[in-house]
């Protein structure tokens, strides 16, 4: 026995109850190679459904990423230094969907910050990953299917949580940053970064405040340890 298909109108009444649970986008400088890898992944999420209690994982979702699904070699971080390789800009859709999924209030189960802090991205709201064992997985603990919509331009990333009304919300509270270190002497310089332009080094604790129906229902703490990072020659 097989479920009732839905009827248009039916379709239509629970479209029109849906309503934005989270969002965000993120923004980077022009690179044909970098928007192209960025797109393609953002074309691949968009219209995915979670269903309730169902788990999302960056990797699984993402499809095979290579040269032949159309995936350019472009700037990633390799080692903690900056390189290049095929599908590189990946992060910036991860860090996108990770930001839009928290302010959603659901519940992240993996999250990994960059070797060093990248400015475009909220400090201590990064979310990197790197196949196969760096990834980002969440889980909709929301009781309601998830509709994720994505769009990408050549110079942003965006993507919203769209739902049923949870009565949930969320708060990001201003990240703590403590014990900022600068490049030594002998660390060689990132080709990424422009001659003499440093970026300190730090620990970051950003914490989300979930409420349902408006009292606490959680809260997390997010630690992120960043190395310091320098375009040298001039200091």
């Amino acid at each position: 026995m097989t479920a009732a298909t839905p009827s248009t109108a039916e379709a239509a009444r629970v479209a029109s109850q849906l309503t934005l649970a989270g969002g965000f986008t993120t923004y980077f400088p022009v690179n044909v190679e970098r928007a192209t890898n960025i797109g393609l992944a953002a074309r691949h999420l968009d219209g995915l459904v979670i269903a309730p209690g169902e788990t999302f994982s960056f990797w699984d979702r993402i499809g095979e990423v290579s040269a032949r699904t159309g995936y350019l070699p472009a700037g990633t971080i390799i080692e903690g230094a900056s390189s290049v390789a095929i599908g590189g800009g990946l992060c910036q859709v991860s860090t996108t969907l990770f930001n839009a999924v928290a302010r959603a209030g659901l519940r992240i189960d993996e999250r990994h910050p960059h070797s060093y802090y990248i400015e475009r991205y909220p400090v201590g709201l990064d979310a990197a990953v790197f196949y196969p064992t760096v990834d980002l997985k969440w889980t909709n603990d929301a009781r309601v299917p998830l509709t994720l919509r994505a769009a990408a331009t050549a110079t942003s990333v965006s993507f919203w949580v769209y739902s049923l009304p949870t009565r949930r919300t969320a708060e990001l509270l201003p990240p703590g940053q403590a014990n900022f270190r600068y490049p030594s002497p002998d660390q060689p310089a990132d080709p990424a970064h422009a001659p003499g332009y440093v970026v300190p080094g730090r620990d970051v604790w950003a914490t989300r405040i979930v409420l349902q129906d408006g009292v606490e229902f959680w809260r997390d703490v997010w630690y992120s340890h960043y190395d310091p990072v320098w375009g040298g020659p001039a200091r």
